[in-house]
């Protein structure tokens, strides 16, 4: 799949499941969270590990945004 057709079924899967678009949102604002805290200098033990925590978070929201991406491929491959 192609970038804009790949852009287009992260549009369209915002648009009408409400779970990816939470998911997405979601990763949106850990992606902020992380620059904003990746950008200090000297961060301290518990800013660090606020750092690994909010990266985990991400992860994890990616990962079930790319598992509903793979099945919605798949639904539309057998339509």
């Amino acid at each position: 799949m192609s970038d804009p057709e790949k852009e287009e079924q992260i549009k369209r899967l915002a648009e009408n499941n409400a779970e990816f678009r939470r998911l997405y949102q979601e990763h949106q604002t850990l992606a902020f969270q992380i620059d904003d805290l990746s950008k200090r200098r000297n961060l301290s033990d518990a800013q660090h590990e606020e750092l690994r925590r909010l990266k985990k978070e991400k992860l994890v929201a990616k990962d079930a945004m790319g598992r509903m991406l793979f099945e919605d491929e798949l639904q539309h491959q057998r339509h």
